[in-house]
């Protein structure tokens, strides 16, 4: 799976490569959109739930732990979308 977005640091790379891909305005980033579009699953955030991954070591961290299957302990809370969402187990339930 292809992440497209995963942090706020990213939002204006989002955008330009939304504006690119509309515009037929070919750069790396619209050529690899368009190459995978359709070729294989992508993530590219959920903002009608209004979830944003801050960081992407806590995608890192979550995914590691949700493929294995392991439970986090954690007291942060960035990886509660994670738990509600996409099954990301908290050691603390």
């Amino acid at each position: 799976m292809a992440l497209i977005r995963d942090s706020q640091r990213s939002i204006g790379t989002e955008r330009r490569l939304a504006i690119d891909c509309f515009r037929s305005h070919s750069t790396v980033e619209s050529e690899k959109l368009d190459a995978l579009l359709g070729a294989e699953p992508l993530a590219i955030g959920d903002q009608a739930l209004g979830i944003t991954v801050r960081r992407t070591i806590d995608t890192v961290i979550a995914t590691r732990c949700i493929e294995s299957p392991f439970a986090l302990l954690h007291g942060d809370r960035d990886f509660d979308p994670f738990v509600t969402h996409l099954g990301l187990r908290s050691a603390l339930d």
